[in-house]
């Protein structure tokens, strides 16, 4: 099996599904007819089956006989996200193979991967039993160490209070170099800022990075995280993997 068609096969278990589109961005063969003819290949020879939910066109998820090989060369695989969290998780997978795809990360993990480890050190608890997991998980390099990122992707807007019990979840995990909010309107990443700034912890403000969806989908290493009030470029703060 190309090795492609291998990475392609073991992103869809960590992420649960994949979509025909980001499939032919990041694992195609050729051209775009060339690619659809992979996926054809792949679905014929029982690899690659459509989404349960007949509303989630387009989507694929592993058949019974992928999942067989996940498991025996990679170990448990995700669950399937559910029709109505497909936008999301979508954007999600397309950024998280964006930044991969340019060397920025390593060692990425979905928040459907950490929920399956109860003691996963990126589950995060506080007193009062609030849990959050971030969306992702990766590593950045700066200098000649690897630095923990969480990514959030805010497509609709929490109430205020929900973002400062994030926030202070995410001000007790001194081990994230940063945390990266893509907030799908300017009114959501005003709305962290504004939280962000209410908890009035520097430390914890130097470690916030806000950008806007449409600027991230345009090109996520080059796209403006505000941070503190300054403006950063992920390629200008990590190295590329070797």
């Amino acid at each position: 099996m190309p090795q492609n068609v291998v990475e392609g096969l073991k992103v869809t278990g960590q992420a649960g599904f994949i979509t025909r589109k980001i499939w032919r961005e990041f694992f195609g063969s050729g051209d775009f007819h060339a690619s659809r003819k992979q996926i054809q290949r792949l679905q014929h020879r029982g690899y690659l089956i459509p989404h349960p939910n007949p509303i989630a066109p387009g989507v694929l998820v592993l058949s019974e006989r992928a999942k067989n090989f996940f498991s025996a060369n990679f170990g448990e695989h995700s669950p399937i996200p559910t029709a109505g969290q497909l936008i999301h998780d979508s954007f999600v997978l397309w950024s998280v193979l964006s930044l991969s795809r340019e060397r920025l990360i390593a060692q990425f993990q979905f928040e459907c991967e950490i929920r399956k480890g109860s003691q996963d050190t990126n589950i995060f608890r506080s007193r009062s039993r609030n849990v959050k997991i971030p969306d992702a998980v990766f590593e950045i390099r700066i200098g000649s160490a690897l630095r923990k990122i969480a990514f959030e992707f805010e497509r609709q807007r929490k109430s205020p209070q929900r973002y400062r019990d994030i926030l202070w979840l995410y001000d007790g995990q001194e081990d994230f170099f940063l945390v990266i909010f893509v907030c799908e309107t300017d009114a959501i990443l005003q709305s962290i800022k504004r939280q962000v700034k209410r908890i009035g912890y520097q430390d914890l403000s130097n470690r916030v990075a806000l950008v806007r969806a449409n600027e991230w989908s345009r090109d996520p290493i080059r796209a403006p995280l505000n941070i503190a009030n300054e403006v950063f470029l992920l390629d200008e703060i990590c190295k590329k993997m070797p």
